[in-house]
């Protein structure tokens, strides 16, 4: 992260949201400068106190805000977070508010409820622009497969369900339904976020990029994932009736395929910009290794 970006996300901790955060940023921006390693800024986090019970909240959203903004953090992040559960495993069970126990304790609802705020799908919550807009949400889907293929915080958040959910949401509708469906949110009263203004094709490609990135990046856990993560929960997020898919509910091999001739549809519709193609070609093209 240059000088210049730490200083504008630095300026967040001036916020009443973050502003108790303030010294973990401090040891976040060394982490991001280099100055420090990720084991060093662990366990210099661990020395520090939480002032209130909304510093934990607060960390997360500065961890959240970097990765959608600094594609450059990924990697620092992620190597922070492995550090914390190495942390976390040698504590005795009897320690409960040290870091990063407490901490990551409140990981999961925290990120989902910013992986939907930032989604274009989302009825508000978009307050930059809209190319800055489809960036942050192809940087967050991009930070949270890489964080559940390396990290076990995965669980707490539900992400692989996260990832399937986008998944359906963006292979299995027909394209000029949802195209006329974003139509008809763009026409309705009191639509100010910056996505109701987006061309549609543009808002598509964004899905298609950032779906792209659950398979790019944990192709092999999205396939199959041995990990307990609620197959209620996946059936839900999963039905068994949409544009395109008529089985059963949940995750299945046929859905798989056909998710990956979707998206080797995408890498040659003529709607989306060349970048998307790309990226959907890539995606499909990993998708096939499996089956």
């Amino acid at each position: 992260m240059s000088t210049s970006d730490y200083q504008s996300w630095l300026q967040l901790t001036e916020d009443r949201e973050y502003r108790t955060a303030h010294p973990h940023a401090k040891v976040l921006q060394q982490l991001f400068s280099n100055t420090i390693d990720s084991t060093t800024a662990v366990k210099e986090l661990s020395l520090l106190d939480f002032i209130n019970e909304n510093t934990p909240w607060a960390l997360w959203g500065l961890i959240y805000e970097a990765a959608a903004d600094f594609p450059s953090s990924h990697s620092l992040l992620l190597a922070l977070l492995i550090e914390a559960e190495k942390l976390d495993s040698k504590l005795p069970e009897s320690v409960l508010q040290d870091i990063p126990r407490e901490w990551s304790g409140c990981f999961g609802s925290m990120w989902r409820d910013k992986w939907d705020i930032i989604s274009p799908h989302a009825l508000s919550g978009w307050t930059v622009s809209a190319s800055k807009s489809v960036t942050r949400w192809i940087n967050m889907n991009t930070f949270s497969a890489r964080l559940l293929a390396t990290t076990s915080f995965s669980r707490g958040a539900k992400l692989r369900p996260l990832g399937l959910s986008l998944l359906t949401k963006c292979l299995e509708a027909d394209p000029m339904k949802y195209k006329e469906g974003r139509r008809q949110a763009q026409s309705g009263l009191q639509r100010h976020s910056p996505w109701y203004k987006m061309d549609v094709s543009e808002l598509l490609a964004a899905d298609v990029c950032a779906a792209a990135q659950w398979i790019i990046y944990a192709g092999v856990l999205m396939w199959k994932d041995d990990r307990p993560d609620s197959p209620e929960y996946i059936q839900r997020v999963l039905p068994g009736k949409t544009d395109l898919w008529d089985g059963s509910h949940g995750f299945t091999e046929g859905r798989w395929r056909l998710w990956k001739e979707r998206f080797l549809f995408m890498a040659e519709y003529e709607d989306i910009s060349p970048d998307a193609q790309q990226v959907a070609r890539k995606a499909g093209q990993i998708m096939g290794e499996f089956l």
